[in-house]
């Protein structure tokens, strides 16, 4: 699978988010990915009314997003589902395991993804500024790739220079690839951008033949990761 990180900044204005969804998405086409990731809170920067944003699936903004992957041969019904279990989808024909921003600090998530058969975990994100805190997130993708032995795709949102700055998470960019030994094959730095990648999943085997701590792990002891079903 080729994997498109899509790093834009997000506006207070979600017409403007949809054009820069739309543009992205084309550059990511280009360059053959077959999945493209985008930050959290895409539609409208945080610090705006979240409440006044807000619209049904089939408003303009929803409506925009589909008909902008419809054109490069993606459905939104496919990347995006509710719920409040874990879940995993099949994208490209891969087994792909869904979080969001904040749930890579809990490791058991991502646990209960990779035993449910996940080979690439999206992690879309608007993750602060503030001390220590891009450590944290480069140092936690890594690590949920390294502990399951699987691929993570991160992607963050940057700051719009044109929005006046406030106090809510505009994003430090650091989109990231990491694969299953937790090297980072893909770097976006803080500037906007779009990277397209490949995701090799027989690395995963490769890796866990020499690493089988999933195999290994005890589940007498610890038990059972949650049952993670299939959108």
């Amino acid at each position: 699978m080729r994997v498109g990180l899509c790093q834009i900044p997000v506006s207070s204005q979600p017409s403007v988010n949809l054009d820069r969804v739309r543009a992205a998405l084309a550059q990511a086409a280009d360059g053959g990915a077959e999945l493209a990731v985008f930050p959290e809170a895409t539609q409208i920067r945080f610090g705006s009314d979240l409440r006044a944003a807000a619209e049904p699936l089939d408003g303009p903004f929803c409506t925009g997003l589909a008909d902008a992957a419809r054109s490069t041969g993606e459905r939104e019904s496919e990347l995006v589902a509710p719920g409040s279990t874990p879940v995993i989808c099949t994208l490209a024909g891969m087994r792909t395991g869904l979080a969001i921003c904040y749930d890579v600090r809990f490791g058991e998530l991502f646990r209960a993804l990779a035993v449910g058969g996940a080979s690439l975990l999206v992690l879309p994100a608007a993750w602060a500024a503030g001390l220590f805190k891009e450590d944290h997130w480069v140092t936690l993708v890594r690590a949920r790739a390294i502990e399951n032995t699987i691929w993570v795709a991160a992607v963050g949102q940057v700051p719009d220079p044109d929005e006046r700055p406030t106090r809510a998470a505009t994003g430090v960019g650091r989109s990231m690839l990491v694969d299953p030994l937790g090297v980072v094959r893909a770097d976006l730095g803080p500037a906007p951008g779009v990277l397209v990648a490949e995701v090799d999943a027989s690395l995963i085997d490769t890796v866990r033949a020499h690493l089988p701590s999933l195999e290994n792990r005890r589940d007498d002891v610890f038990g059972k990761p949650i049952v993670v079903g299939e959108a």
